[in-house]
């Protein structure tokens, strides 16, 4: 019956045999029946005898592949962005991992932290530092983002060390710099010196100034 099924899948994967979660999940893909992507990852590094956990990735990958196991992504149901925990897993433990591009949307979408645009800016960064390449076209989009973000929330003197670290090209920061200062600092006497007095509300007390 159903009771002897079930011991018969979890004695399976308990001697590191996954034959019978192959059968669900070929039998009935992404069915309630058959286990989830961070379950079956979990059995492949608990119960596989590969000798570390870049041997589980890979049994895993080969099973996701061939259909025996569901793809980590992180809208199980139609989505098609990889899930971020995995590819995080993939950067760490693997050898094989494609690009940042696929990590940096992944955790855009899978984790709370990755919705916001500086998120994914200093997890861009991260990856530089760890020698892992990253598109400058990439760092730039979302260095942008950030960038409109703080300003936005008047923290644009914090948007200054963003420009700074995303941009090797010293025109092109004192070019984005000159931008942030113009719409948000102003010189407090007739120096016309942009940033002369850096301080939040600026635009604002400068509209005032013209307008009396």
């Amino acid at each position: 019956g159903a009771d002897a099924a079930l011991e018969a899948r979890v004695l399976g994967v308990a001697a590191g045999a996954f034959d019978l979660e192959d059968d669900v999940e070929l039998s009935n893909p992404n069915s309630a029946a058959g286990l989830r992507w961070r379950t079956r990852l979990g059995l492949h590094a608990w119960y596989g005898r590969g000798d570390n956990f870049e041997d589980a990735l890979g049994a895993f990958d080969e099973a996701v592949c061939d259909g025996r196991a569901r793809a980590p992504l992180a809208d199980e149901v139609g989505g098609r962005v990889p899930a971020a925990h995995y590819t995080l897993l993939k950067l760490a433990f693997s050898s094989d991992f494609e690009d940042a591009d696929a990590l940096l949307t992944s955790f855009a979408h899978g984790l709370r932290c990755g919705e916001a645009p500086g998120g994914r800016w200093h997890l861009a960064l991260c990856l530089r530092a760890l020698g892992v390449e990253v598109a400058q076209a990439s760092l730039t989009r979302l260095g942008a983002a950030f960038v409109e973000d703080l300003c936005g929330r008047g923290l644009w003197h914090w948007a200054l060390l963003v420009i700074a670290a995303t941009h090797d090209d010293p025109e092109i920061r004192e070019r984005l710099a000159r931008d942030v200062l113009e719409r948000h600092a102003w010189p407090p006497d007739a120096a016309g010196t942009p940033g002369a007095q850096l301080r939040p509300g600026a635009v604002e007390a400068r509209k005032r100034l013209e307008e009396a």
